[in-house]
């Protein structure tokens, strides 16, 4: 009996492994599938940053080895305790599979149900975080009932960063939020509408900087005297991550229309200084991007600010090396309408923008222009369709486009047929979404997500949208040879399920990195240590150890994949007897599949088995049990 009990449990495992999603191509460059969230998920799903509204709920971020990444579940597990609505989880890549633990703070009193995260920024390895809190305090002499700001340590311990109750505002009233961190953390900014140090104006918004130094203003004016009111980056309510250079010297901050730096906590420039003979005044600028060493600021202005020709206002760059202001978008014709910017490259060599004026050969006057400006020079690239405004959205949690860090590679999101490829969905007749990557050094524009059969969209392309902390998912390979999207369309043969897969693009062709057969959608969370690690969620079963439906965030690692458990050796002899009394269980059955919310069709119900009476004697003239399915639910 107890032989036969190891065979059945044998067989029910191999049943089990069969579940497993079967591939019918090996995954492109060498990767292999590994489960980043855990097994045992208490029946919940894992979800990944939101891809077109809802909920902002889902962190998403990998770090910048690709080892470990946070996200976010309605459903607590591994060492969590109670939570909100979500719980936040960090895994972590080791030698024999990932390990999973909990981040989040005690439940809030008030609950945070529909709140953004907590979370305001994560370092680069994710081991810290600063995070914004209230009820009930992390520390015991954080200022009780009020919105805090705290710095969590990898071992979870808190450090109180805004230590001073704010003097003239009711709890209520209080609203602190991080502007703009330093990789690891060392530097943070944020606002605060009242005055948390000696000299702010109370009651206003103020920028601020913390550091190990302390807590100190940054909004104080060239004169030395604080701003009456500031803001970050620029206008109030904007995501803009930019704000800091990399080292924390430079802090980029708005009062009153004018653009303003704080170097070292000691000096202040005004960027946006007329230096006509004759001054226009100076306008009110809107600061668009910064490069990584924050050397040099991209702004816009309405006012002419230099007695270069033709310079009626628009995109300025200011470089803060040798002091100078330089104008990039003059045009005869007047104010070239300056819509925003996608980006620029880490040392500001390039910078890509959209204007409605007509300032290279192609373009068209009073369309969404799409420019790259380098070495001085503007160079066309694209008429932009008006509903392609996200992808030079101020906001970086919102922006559809990225950039390579060294700028020679931008990708972006847009309706417009910009490559001949004919983007009419058959159905609804109206444009699909196509992602577009423009190649600076060849000077070239390929749609990477648009079929290569010719056949018409069914749906979008997407890309991950950034966090609440301005945090933008990658979809760049470090070298941008290879990036990493979504579409709702077959690009390849292998993709069947009619349903939103995650590909690969590189040498002219879309790969498969989902299974393509999934009875749901597949979604791209992130890309870690420049293009090695793909994570992604799925329901599909990817891995022998995936027991269950759930959605799960996997990562398709280059070289990855962990060898299975060993299986026990089979007993001889005494060995299988074991010990008295007990018999060896049987494994678990498999999971069933559940059905998905895109799923067509009702599942059917399975017949139940019918119980017959047993008058066959047993050994010693008692009766035979019944079968088990006949004596569920007896007492």
């Amino acid at each position: 009996m107890k032989r036969f009990l190891a065979a059945l449990s044998v067989a029910i495992l191999a049943l089990a492994a069969c579940s497993v999603t079967s591939l019918a191509a090996p995954l492109p460059d060498g990767r292999a599938y590994e489960q980043v969230s855990p097994v045992d998920k208490n029946g919940g799903d894992v979800g990944g940053p939101v891809l077109e509204g809802g909920f902002a709920s889902a962190l998403g971020e990998s770090a910048a080895d690709g080892n470990s990444i946070n996200y976010a579940s309605l459903s607590s597990f591994a060492d969590a305790e109670s939570a909100d609505l979500f719980t936040y989880y960090t895994s972590t890549r080791g030698s024999t599979g990932w390990s999973t633990h909990a981040i989040s703070p005690p439940p809030a009193n008030p609950p945070r149900f529909l709140e953004l995260p907590p979370f305001q920024a994560f370092s680069s390895d994710l081991a810290t975080a600063v995070l914004e809190w209230k009820n009930p305090p992390l520390t015991s002499e954080a200022p009780a009932e009020y919105a805090n700001l705290y710095l969590r340590s990898s071992n979870g311990s808190y450090l109180l960063l805004t230590k001073t109750a704010p003097p003239n505002l009711s709890p209520s009233s209080y609203r602190v939020s991080v502007a703009g961190t330093t990789s690891d953390l060392s530097h943070i900014v944020f606002e605060a509408n009242d005055a948390l140090v000696a000299g702010a104006p109370a009651e206003v918004w103020s920028v601020y900087e913390w550091s190990a130094a302390g807590l100190r203003l940054v909004s104080v004016l060239p004169g030395g005297e604080a701003a009456p009111e500031a803001h970050a980056g620029s206008v109030a309510e904007r995501d803009n991550s930019e704000v800091i250079s990399s080292d924390g010297s430079r802090v980029f901050w708005t009062a009153e229309g004018q653009l303003y730096v704080r170097e070292g906590g000691v000096r202040t420039v005004k960027l946006n200084a007329s230096r006509r003979e004759v001054s226009l005044g100076d306008g009110n600028a809107d600061l668009l991007a910064t490069s990584a060493d924050g050397s040099k600021a991209f702004f816009s202005d309405a006012t002419s600010l230099t007695d270069t020709p033709d310079d009626h206002g628009g995109l300025y760059e200011y470089d803060l090396e040798d002091e100078t202001l330089v104008p990039l978008t003059p045009d005869p014709a007047g104010e070239p309408g300056v819509e925003g910017m996608l980006g620029a490259a880490g040392d500001g060599s390039l910078a890509y923008f959209v204007a409605r004026a007509a300032l290279a050969p192609g373009a068209q006057e009073g369309a969404p222009n799409l420019y790259v400006e380098r070495a001085g020079a503007l160079e066309f690239i694209a008429a932009l369709s008006e509903e392609d405004r996200p992808s030079w959205n101020p906001n970086l949690d919102e922006r559809t486009s990225r950039l390579t860090p060294d700028g020679a590679h931008l990708a972006f999101l847009s309706r417009e047929s910009l490559t001949g490829y004919d983007n009419t969905d058959p159905i609804e007749g109206t444009a699909q979404t196509e992602l577009f990557v423009y190649d600076a050094g060849e000077d070239r524009l390929t749609c990477v997500s648009c079929s290569p059969s010719g056949a018409p969209p069914l749906g979008p392309a997407t890309i991950p949208r950034g966090t609440n902390s301005g945090y933008q998912a990658h979809i760049f390979s470090a070298d941008g040879s290879q990036v990493f999207f979504n579409s709702a369309d077959a690009l390849v043969p292998l993709d069947s399920n009619h349903r939103r897969d995650v590909y690969e693009f590189e040498n002219g062709s879309p790969r498969l990195i989902s299974s393509g057969t999934s009875s749901d959608i597949s979604a791209l969370v992130d890309v870690g240590a420049g293009g090695r690690d793909l994570f992604f969620t799925t329901r599909d079963r990817l891995v022998p150890g995936d027991r269950d439906n759930n959605s799960d965030l996997y990562d398709a690692r280059v070289g990855g994949g962990f060898p299975p458990a060993p299986e026990p050796l089979p007993c001889t002899g005494e060995a299988c007897r074991g010990p008295l009394g007990a018999a060896p269980s049987p494994a678990p059955l498999p999971a069933t599949a559940l059905p998905s919310p895109e799923s067509e069709g009702k599942a059917r119900r399975r017949p139940r088995k019918r119980c017959r009476k047993h008058h066959r004697k047993g050994r010693g003239g008692r009766r035979a049990s019944s079968p088990r399915h006949c004596r569920k639910g007896r007492r």
